[in-house]
């Protein structure tokens, strides 16, 4: 995955807006990059109207992770000759370096999200980076770059931290001991799995062992899915 984040030559990219949202447990927050059957019905008249609510791909490159969510659009690729797709036509990609940040960005532009802890565990903060491939040349580019952002903060700051304060506010109350993730929610699985297993490492590991512990969470994670435990 490495080879496709350097694809997109970052380093000439245009930083044209970054902002920081206060929010809930990063891990809460991150979760919600990583499916889309919450599409629909949190995010109707946003992230759920351009795309899919119930058809991911994903893709493990040990921690790391690629998810594809299909866009509504994807039906007009029917009857058209494989050969004239452009690439990722039809779907949106986000790729989590793990543990903390998601590049929700194709070539025409997009958001890399950072998740920071914040001073307490029930608080976090969400650092936003829009990037287009070059500066605003005109009114017009600039206002549908500032349209883009709207788009993602509002998705984020009014559909996602809203809900994830509730969830918060529920795990506070000690109700629940276990939660369970649905097996369809893969990339839930890796994160959290990943998580709690270089949480756990011995803390005079050596960086042998880290690329030991990197193939034992890959190992796991193949053998898990194979077993369709995930």
């Amino acid at each position: 995955m490495l080879e496709e984040l350097e694809s997109f030559g970052f380093e000439n990219w245009h930083l044209f807006q970054q902002n920081e949202l206060p929010t809930s447990n990063w891990k809460l927050a991150h979760d919600g990059y990583l499916e889309g059957y919450h599409f629909s019905t949190l995010h109707p008249q946003t992230v759920g109207a351009q795309v899919m609510s119930d058809i991911m791909a994903y893709d493990a490159y040990g921690p790391h992770q690629r998810v594809a969510f299909h866009e509504h659009r994807i039906k007009e690729l029917i009857g058209r000759p494989s050969e004239e797709w452009k690439t990722e036509e039809g779907i949106a990609v986000v790729r989590t370096i793990f543990p903390n940040v998601s590049f929700a960005v194709s070539q025409m532009g997009g958001m890399v999200s950072q998740f920071m802890p914040g001073p307490t565990p029930d608080q976090s903060r969400t650092i936003q980076n829009h990037l287009f491939p070059q500066a605003p040349a005109s009114d017009v580019e600039r206002a549908h770059m500032d349209a883009t952002v709207r788009f993602f903060t509002s998705a984020v700051e009014q559909e996602d931290n809203w809900v994830c304060a509730r969830i918060q506010r529920g795990l506070a109350s000690g109700g629940n001991k276990d939660f369970v993730f649905g097996q369809n929610v893969l990339g839930l699985h890796r994160l959290h799995d990943c998580i709690d297993h270089f949480v756990n490492l011995p803390i005079d590991w050596k960086h042998g062992a880290a690329d030991d512990a990197r193939l034992r969470v890959v190992a796991s994670a193949s053998r898990r899915s194979k077993e369709g435990v995930q």
